[in-house]
C-alpha cells in the first residue's frame, strides 16, 4: 500500500484551545451524572444496567480526551495539561497517567513491532483462527490485557534511552498517580455514600470501568491497526474510519475515528482532526487508501478472512 507523505501544517491547526476540552469534559461528566441519576429515580434492574452501560461509555469518552493529554495536546501549559489529565480524566478510571503516557508514546515510537506494548491488541498470530479469535474476545471481556500491559510497563526490559529515562522517573510519576487515585476515588466513593449508598460505587462505577470502558478501548485499538494477514505483512496498519454517529459516540468519540491523522500528526488536538483530514485529502497523496467504512465492518471483515495464510 502506498504510504502517504507528510505535509506542512498551518500554525492554527496545531494551536490548543483549552476551552474546547473543558466544555467536552463537562458534557461527559454531565452524562455520567444523568446516567446514574436515572437509576436513582427509577430504581429497577433495567435502569441499573442502563446506568452501568452509559456511565462506562461516558467514562470511556473522558479517556479519549485524556489520550490528548498524554500527547500534551490539551493545554499550552504542561502543568495544567497534566493536572487535568491525571486528576480529572484518568484517575477516576483507575488509569495511572505516567504509565499510560509511557505505554502510549512507546506505541507511537515502536508501532507495529513486538516492542509495542499495544501489539497484543492488533497482532494476528494469536487470533489467526476463529477459535483463537473467540478466545481473544473472551480476554477483552475479562480485561486480561490490562494486567499484561501493566506487567510489561512495570517489569519489562528497557531497550532504548527514552525507555530508560522513563523508568528512572517511574517512581515519582507513580507516586503522583497513586495520590491522584486516592483523592479522586475517595471523592467518588463519598458522592455515592451520600446519594445511592457506598455499595453502588462498586456496583455502578467499578463495573462500568472494567466491564464497559476497558472492553470498548480494547476493541477500538484492535480495529485501528489489525489486519487478517501474517504479522510480518507490509500492509499499512494506519486507518481512519468513516463511522456513523452512534458508532462514533460509543466506539470512537471526540474524533478518535480520525486515527490515521492522529498517528501522522500526533500533537494536533482532537478537535482539529476533521480539518486535518480535509488538508490530507486535498494533498492527493494516497490518503483514500487509509480509509475504512466502520469499526463494525472491520470486525466482520477480519473474522470472515480467518484463518490467515501462514508463510
Amino acid at each position: 500500500m502506498q504510504a502517504s507523505k507528510r505535509i506542512a501544517l498551518p500554525k492554527e491547526i496545531k494551536e490548543k484551545n483549552i476551552l474546547i476540552p473543558l466544555r467536552d469534559i463537562g458534557l461527559d461528566y454531565l452524562g455520567i451524572v444523568l446516567s446514574i441519576a436515572q437509576y436513582g429515580y427509577f430504581q429497577n434492574i433495567v435502569s441499573l444496567i442502563t446506568a452501568i452501560i452509559l456511565t462506562g461509555i461516558f467514562i470511556y469518552r473522558l479517556q479519549i480526551i485524556g489520550h490528548d493529554g498524554l500527547h500534551y495536546a490539551l493545554a499550552e501549559n504542561k502543568s495544567v495539561n497534566d493536572f487535568i489529565t491525571r486528576y480529572i480524566l484518568l484517575s477516576p478510571q483507575f488509569t495511572p497517567m505516567s504509565l499510560n503516557r509511557t505505554n502510549h508514546l512507546n506505541h507511537h515510537g515502536k508501532f507495529a513491532t513486538s516492542e509495542d506494548a499495544d501489539w497484543q491488541y492488533y497482532q494476528a498470530s494469536d487470533k489467526n483462527t476463529k477459535s483463537k479469535f473467540y478466545m481473544w474476545w473472551a480476554n477483552v471481556i475479562g480485561f486480561g490485557f490490562v494486567f499484561k500491559i501493566a506487567h510489561k510497563l512495570l517489569f519489562g526490559k528497557k531497550t532504548d534511552a527514552i525507555q530508560k529515562k522513563a523508568a528512572n522517573n517511574k517512581l515519582e510519576g507513580l507516586l503522583k498517580d497513586f495520590i491522584a487515585f486516592a483523592i479522586t476515588q475517595l471523592i467518588i466513593l463519598t458522592i455515592f455514600y451520600f446519594t445511592l449508598g457506598w455499595m453502588y460505587y462498586f456496583i455502578i462505577w467499578v463495573v462500568a470501568v472494567f466491564g464497559v470502558f476497558i472492553p470498548l478501548n480494547t476493541i477500538r485499538s484492535f480495529c485501528e491497526h489489525s489486519i487478517p494477514e501474517p504479522d510480518d505483512s507490509a500492509t499499512n496498519r494506519l486507518y481512519t474510519f468513516e463511522s456513523n454517529f452512534l458508532e462514533s459516540f460509543i466506539i470512537a468519540p471526540h474524533n478518535m475515528n480520525y486515527h490515521y491523522e492522529h498517528h501522522e500528526y500526533m500533537y494536533v488536538p482532537y478537535y482539529q482532526l476533521p480539518q486535518l483530514k480535509k488538508l490530507l485529502m486535498q494533498a492527493d497523496n494516497g490518503y483514500v487508501e487509509h480509509i475504512r467504512l466502520s469499526y463494525w465492518s472491520h470486525i466482520k471483515y477480519f473474522f470472515s478472512h480467518l484463518p490467515i495464510l501462514s508463510k
